[in-house]
């Protein structure tokens, strides 16, 4: 998650199953909680993670996942 995110930062999110494409959004992928943006390309699906140096992640037909809700804000320092 890092740079945008640090470990000491606390996450707000709305619990809601919609996002806008621009959105990060709270995952379960495969049954791990993840913080990404969901992103669709040549009728393909990516998670994208906030941090630049992780690859882009393909879901397959066969991978569980569900949204939990959108990040709303980062704070910082807590």
């Amino acid at each position: 998650m890092e740079p945008k995110i640090q470990n000491t930062d606390l996450v707000l999110v709305k619990q809601q199953n919609h996002y806008d494409p621009n959105d990060y959004v709270l995952i379960e992928h495969n049954e791990l909680p993840k913080l990404k943006k969901i992103i669709k390309k040549d009728n393909k699906i990516f998670l994208e993670s906030i941090n630049r140096f992780f690859d882009k992640v393909e879901i397959s037909k066969y991978d569980k996942n569900k949204v939990i809700g959108v990040v709303k804000k980062i704070i910082k320092n807590i």
